[in-house]
């Protein structure tokens, strides 16, 4: 009798820390899984910023020279504006995420714009062609 006491109480701990584990992974899961969406929401609004920042220099170029609007730079992020390849990358600066957007002018001046409004604007050069500056 003594030993099957011994074995009852060998399984009732096996099973007890069955279930401790299955409740532990349970929890690793649900705060692996916020810290995912965290990320993703994260990379989505530097992703719309860019896409707000492309639009901009897109209008401004669609609507001609001596056509210029408004750009404000939120305060935790910062533009990059590369008129060579065509992209404006946005670093956000309170989460460390970074994205690239096209756009469509070619001749566009690289800039680097920090938190502010800044007037983007599509200019003739001395040779008659089209430069959207950034001010």
């Amino acid at each position: 009798m003594f030993l099957d006491e011994n074995g009852q109480a060998s399984v009732e701990f096996l099973f007890i820390t069955l279930v401790v584990l299955i409740i532990i992974g349970g929890f690793v899961s649900l705060i692996s899984n916020e810290q995912s969406q965290t990320s993703t929401g994260n990379i989505a609004q530097a992703r719309i910023t860019g896409e707000m920042a492309a639009e901009t220099i897109n209008t401004v170029y669609t609507n001609g020279v001596g056509y210029s609007v408004n750009l404000t730079v939120p305060s935790n992020m910062i533009f990059y504006i590369n008129g060579s390849s065509g992209y404006v990358t946005v670093d956000s600066l309170s989460n460390g995420q970074n994205v690239s957007v096209k756009f469509i002018p070619l001749n566009v001046n690289n800039a680097t714009l920090t938190s502010g409004t800044h007037i983007v604007t599509n200019t003739n050069t001395s040779s008659g062609s089209y430069l959207i500056i950034f001010n």
